[in-house]
């Protein structure tokens, strides 16, 4: 199965890049929480998430070295409708 991804990027968006499209392949190469995460096929599988990934959510950073615990309770409150 192949994913579109479609986004409206304005000039505030990648400022001080060359274009929309480089802005994009630096948020796809830069390290998240999930990536070599033991849990990661688990939580995108049983709809968890750790207080780590909340983190990156809230603030766009992570600590490496923080203990990772799925919790359906994180998940929920970051997906909630």
């Amino acid at each position: 199965m192949s994913a579109v991804i479609e986004m409206n990027l304005d000039v505030a968006s990648y400022l001080g890049r060359e274009s929309p499209e480089s802005a994009l392949a630096d948020v796809l190469l830069e390290p998240t929480p999930c990536r070599g995460c033991g849990f990661e096929s688990f939580c995108a599988g049983h709809k968890t998430a750790c207080h780590v990934f909340d983190d990156y959510v809230a603030k766009g950073k992570f600590i490496h070295n923080q203990p990772r615990l799925p919790s359906a309770s994180v998940y929920r409150r970051l997906f909630s409708e």
